[in-house]
């Protein structure tokens, strides 16, 4: 995301980036493609719904057994959830 605003600033591409493993105290140097411009599209465009008051269908996934929040998450699930 911060290459994006960068490339706005500047007005030209960025062809690379820092990843920052801050558990691991690792910096990598990545090669930016355009389908990680579109995740982080798609992205922001999910963190809108959810502020506009659409939560989406809860996923039981690795991702949900990790989380601090999920015994709190409460998401009433839509038909179209399950498409996002």
């Amino acid at each position: 995301m911060y290459d994006m605003f960068l490339e706005a600033e500047a007005g030209g591409e960025m062809p690379f980036a820092f990843v920052e493993y801050v558990s691991f105290g690792l910096l990598r140097k990545v090669t930016i493609r355009s389908s990680d411009r579109r995740e982080v599209l798609k992205i922001c465009r999910r963190v809108e719904k959810i502020k506009a008051g659409f939560m989406p269908e809860k996923k039981e996934e690795k991702y949900c057994k990790e989380c601090t929040f999920s015994e709190h998450c409460v998401s009433n699930p839509s038909p179209m959830s399950k498409f996002f």
